[in-house]
């Protein structure tokens, strides 16, 4: 066996995920808090929600996109 296939069998990000013993996802959801964020599995789906906090929109408007920036 050659160093390639050992650092194939080694590293899970290399790996088919059937084959894989973990996998590392990263979602940037910003304006998202830690205690408004779900994650959820069911069977082969992974599902994840969060409620951002964004500025209150002044009248009968809704805010479809947005996009905040610390000063």
């Amino acid at each position: 066996m050659d160093t390639n296939q050992q650092n194939q069998q080694k590293d899970p990000s290399s790996q088919q995920p059937g084959q894989a013993e973990s996998q590392t996802l990263i979602a940037d959801m910003p304006g998202v808090a830690k205690e408004q964020l779900v994650v959820r599995v069911t069977g082969d789906n992974l599902l994840i929600e969060g409620a951002a906090s964004v500025p209150a929109v002044a009248g009968n408007m809704e805010l479809v996109y947005g996009e905040v920036q610390a000063l």
